[in-house]
């Protein structure tokens, strides 16, 4: 039953995001003593880092530690952070709009550009065009994130002088790190769109819609369009992984104030609640979002409702 089925992918979903937060908590208590680096060498004791660390219970063993943090996960409490005494929900909740903002325009660019390009290429097989799209596809997802960010700062902020190198606050800030963001993906959705488009035109229903007088470009939209749809869609799930990803180095280089900056500092600093909670935020973006492409299937594929129906 299709119930069923989504039941399934639900608990594999609440699962994977449990292994997640489970394997980063022991790896962060196995990597050292957190008070070493939030708590300055030369002016706090041994006695005063020995207080600390029973405050926030960290003397206990690590079992009872990982119940203590699951038994205040179900009661709503995801700790505080080390460096300030916060709320660690709220430090990281006054980051997340900016990330949000930073990842909503490169997803938008990259659809943009990507999909079009690679329907564009599909629809000129083999012609000079074909093979230009796809070379600027190839470089764009060859060069890797922080070395296209660099470039950019030496030609757009040193060389031109026309956009910032950090911050946030105007258009002007977005550019350079969608760019970064947008560029590898854009790449990547047009070879796939290409691959995806060119089996499709095939296909034996657009030969038969060309043979009942349907116009080319109606064909196209109304028939290989949707299915070609279904491959790129199982990309998307993987995009929003690599988008995450990409956000950390992007935010770091270009000091925007997001989620990802957050974790690259929580790290360093041994801000173990904030980062647990950004890992727990990132686990359940990336499973939600590839639980929703999942079933969405059913929705793009009528062969899938059949199967599940069935089943």
């Amino acid at each position: 039953m299709v119930i069923r089925f989504a039941l399934q992918k639900i608990a594999r979903a609440l699962v994977t995001i449990w292994l997640c937060v489970t394997f980063v908590f022991v790896i962060l208590r196995l990597s050292g003593d957190p008070t070493t680096t939030i708590l300055p060498l030369d002016a706090i004791t041994e006695e005063a880092r020995a207080l600390y660390r029973q405050r926030w219970g960290l003397d206990q063993p690590i079992f009872s530690q990982y119940l203590n943090y699951f038994g205040n996960i179900l009661r709503g409490d995801l700790g505080f952070s080390f460096r300030d005494g916060r709320d660690a929900v709220d430090v990281v909740a006054e980051r997340v709009p900016r990330t949000l903002e930073l990842m909503l325009v490169s997803a938008v660019v990259t659809f943009a550009i990507g999909i079009p390009a690679g329907v564009y290429a599909a629809l000129n097989r083999n012609s000079l065009a074909d093979r230009a799209v796809m070379t600027v596809a190839v470089l764009g997802f060859s060069v890797p994130n922080f070395v296209l960010a660099v470039l950019l700062i030496l030609l757009f902020a040193v060389t031109w002088r026309v956009l910032p190198t950090s911050g946030t606050g105007t258009w002007q800030h977005l550019v350079m790190p969608v760019i970064c963001l947008s560029t590898n993906w854009a790449g990547v959705f047009a070879r796939f769109t290409r691959s995806a488009m060119l089996e499709v035109l095939g296909r034996d229903y657009v030969r038969a819609a060309r043979a009942r007088g349907v116009p080319w470009y109606a064909a196209v939209r109304r028939h290989a369009l949707p299915n070609a749809a279904i491959p790129i869609a199982a990309v998307a799930g993987i995009y929003l992984g690599g988008l995450i990803v990409g956000s950390l180095i992007v935010e770091s280089v270009f000091a925007w104030p997001g989620v990802g900056r957050l974790l690259v500092d929580a790290v360093g600093d041994r801000d173990l609640a904030v980062v647990q909670v950004i890992i727990l935020l990132a686990a359940a973006a990336m499973v939600t979002a590839n639980l929703l492409i999942d079933l969405a299937y059913g929705w793009l594929d009528p062969r899938v409702r059949a199967v599940r129906g069935g089943s």
